[in-house]
């Protein structure tokens, strides 16, 4: 795509649930997993895991796990070429200590700040992405041998959309309703210039 904005790539993005009878090439999925390496975490932990899968009969499973909560996502989940089941590796130390003090999980933020890396540099080449969060895990660790510390956080089906992607204005509430500045009564951009 060249000289992509970043605008112009968040604008491409979006959930693809038909993609082509088309493989995610290794160096395609190194790229775009690449993004996710480069992504900031919490005390620089990085604990994501990527577990990719091609294999069509895996993915099948993969898909039937996946779809063990939402039984709608089976069908188009299990033609797509590519599931990247994306995990957290806590670290013992630092989110052992730090989250029992937080009402937050630091490492699932930061596998999902990682996997959004991956959807942005997947629509920059052109691929779409689906992101799911309801699976069942119990059945996902039945397809896929995971190390009992990874937790999954989510699935995100990847490969050639079977319409390319092309920018849109998509479907957001307005700024003003999201962004406040300096309380949550003033909308951003909507109160005085500060001296």
């Amino acid at each position: 795509m060249g000289n992509t904005t970043f605008a112009e790539i968040a604008r491409l993005r979006r959930s693809v649930r038909k993609f082509e009878d088309r493989p995610v090439t290794d160096e395609e999925l190194a790229a775009i997993i690449e993004a996710a390496r480069l992504a900031p975490s919490s005390n620089n932990t990085q604990p994501w895991r990527f577990v990719a899968i091609r294999d069509s009969e895996k993915i099948e499973a993969v898909a039937r796990a996946g779809a063990a909560l939402l039984p709608i996502n089976k069908g188009w989940l299990s033609k797509a070429p590519c599931i990247i089941i994306c995990c957290a590796e806590p670290s013992k130390v630092f989110h052992g200590i730090v989250n029992p003090m937080l009402s937050i999980d630091l490492a699932t933020i930061d596998v999902a700040i990682a996997v959004e890396h991956i959807v942005l540099a997947a629509a920059e080449i052109g691929l779409g992405t689906c992101w799911i969060g309801w699976f069942d895990e119990k059945k996902i660790r039945k397809v896929v041998d995971l190390p009992a510390k990874w937790k999954v956080i989510a699935l995100l089906a990847v490969g050639w959309p079977e319409r390319p992607l092309e920018e849109r204005v998509p479907n957001r509430k307005l700024l003003s309703e999201i962004a406040f500045d300096g309380g949550h009564d003033r909308p951003l951009g909507q109160s005085k210039n500060r001296e």
